[in-house]
């Protein structure tokens, strides 16, 4: 079993500390204790975060990005050992762990490449004796507010390029999934990164959350997870008027034309759906199937699906695992059930109580859902599929764009002109085209409308811990 205490220099246990248990499904094995932190705990991290923040921004760029290097190499080092401990906690299948390990080493490594390019703008236009300068630094310190879905891989969403641009950062990871951010936080200080430029606190929402989204020494805060717990950040945040990022829920939908590649399409379809057990922000959790194809189409993803397998987390065949905890197993059970109730059909899946013990919920698909289905509209964040026929593009676009989420979609076609037209219509962050969650460092990543604001990753994201300032200057002697 893994103990831990607070990542942050100088951390003292004043008094007994609570400490938080994550279990296995059957509750017979404790793989790690965090410490249920206090705002007193928050507080002293935010004041480490502080008192390091001047060095760590003023130091050049290009010496932080070796160091971001540094790290990269200590954490490709330890891959695998990170690999299984998101793999225990978040019960998810080793091998998805550890592509989740592949890509945050890429992460750190891009934003190693960013550290050196703070640029800004020389405008000399202003007449004989005046020109003016637009400088971009650093914002202050960050607070990071991390889910349980993927906590290696969004810890290194976040927090490489935050200390890329010179910012140093209070991490709060789940409460389920804390273990893999304490473990990087330890990584990046073997490798260089002075104490204080990465803290970390662990605990529940109230009172850590809320301590870094109200203090005022925070200067931007930058979270991920369910839409609700967005707008509390939105309401706690608003005294200090500090800006936000926010990665927020989704629902995004795989819409495949007759002239698609099916084959290929099916295969992807089914990936996306159940993906991470569809414990996934772009999870494609709705088909929208041409009507001409419909029938034949659904029968081909059933039957990949049921391909789909489940077993010892750890064994590199096993393609998903556990839902987090059995609250959530019971309300992906309750949303099935509710979208039958509106007339959906569940054609494979659906039976979850052989396996209610341990958390496991079975891929399922439901068919004929209508638009008004709550399945169809409400985030189930879970292994379920609706399919919905469409007859039209126009069509396919007011279906996609219903639920008023906006983090991805994805479209299947061979005619181009199709894909252009529709990618336009539609309202999310990332559109993909013949493929399905398949992001690169490079490629921005953020919502539209209830999925959230701000950008992760790629220059974006870099530039989202960011402020401009103009100078404006006077020539003459």
């Amino acid at each position: 079993m893994r103990k831990y205490t607070q990542h942050y220099q100088g951390f003292e246990a004043t008094g007994a500390l609570e400490y938080i248990q994550r279990k296995s499904p059957d509750g017979k094995t404790v793989h790690a204790e965090f410490v249920a932190g206090t705002r007193e705990h928050a507080e002293q991290a935010i004041a480490c975060a502080v008192e390091a923040f001047t060095a760590w921004s003023e130091l050049p760029g290009t010496q932080r990005g070796l160091i971001l290097n540094r790290w990269a190499d200590r954490v490709e080092a330890h891959a695998e050992q990170l690999a299984i401990i998101d793999a225990e906690e978040v019960r998810k299948p080793i091998r998805l762990a550890r592509g989740d390990m592949n890509a945050a080493v890429s992460l750190i490594r891009y934003a190693a490449s960013l550290a050196s390019q703070l640029e800004g703008e020389a405008f000399t236009d202003a007449g004989p004796d005046k020109m003016g300068i637009t400088i971009r630094e650093a914002i202050g310190v960050v607070g990071a507010i991390l889910p349980w879905n993927f906590p290696g891989l969004i810890f290194c969403q976040k927090v490489p390029f935050a200390l890329a641009a010179g910012c140093t950062v209070v991490v709060k990871p789940s409460e389920f999934t804390s273990s893999s951010a304490l473990e990087l936080a330890k990584l990046a200080e073997e490798s260089g990164v002075p104490a204080g430029v990465i803290t970390v606190v662990t605990g529940y929402g109230a009172p850590v959350a809320e301590t870094i989204t109200r203090h005022p020494d925070v200067k931007l805060v930058t979270f991920t997870g369910s839409t609700q717990t967005g707008q509390k950040i939105i309401e706690s945040s608003a005294s200090t008027i500090k800006p936000l990022s926010l990665e927020l829920g989704g629902k995004a939908a795989s819409i495949v034309f007759e002239n698609a590649d099916l084959q290929k399409a099916a295969e992807k379809v089914a990936f996306a759906a159940f993906f991470n057990q569809g414990e996934c922000c772009v999870a494609q959790s709705r088909l929208l199937v041409q009507r001409g194809v419909a029938d034949r189409f659904t029968e081909m993803v059933v039957a990949e699906t049921r391909k789909i397998t489940s077993g010892d987390l750890l064994n590199p065949e096993t393609e998903i695992g556990s839902l987090i905890h059995n609250g959530h197993f019971e309300k992906v059970k309750e949303m099935v059930a509710k979208g039958e109730s509106h007339g959906a059909q569940v054609i494979t899946g659906g039976n979850a109580d052989a396996n209610a013990e341990q958390d496991y919920y079975p891929p399922t698909i439901l068919n004929n859902v209508a638009a008004n289905n709550p399945a169809f509209l409400e985030e189930i964040f879970g292994p379920v599929l609706t399919v919905t026929p469409f007859d039209t593009l126009e069509e396919a676009a007011y279906l996609a764009n219903l639920p008023g989420y906006g983090l991805s979609n994805s479209i299947w076609s061979q005619d181009i002109t199709t894909c252009l037209r529709l990618g336009k219509k539609l309202l999310s962050g990332t559109v993909y085209v013949n493929t399905a969650i398949d992001g690169q460092p490079q490629f921005a990543f953020g919502g539209y409308n209830k999925s959230g604001y701000g950008r992760e990753m790629g220059k974006h994201g870099f530039e989202e811990f960011t402020q401009v300032k103009t100078l404006s200057i006077d020539i003459t002697r």
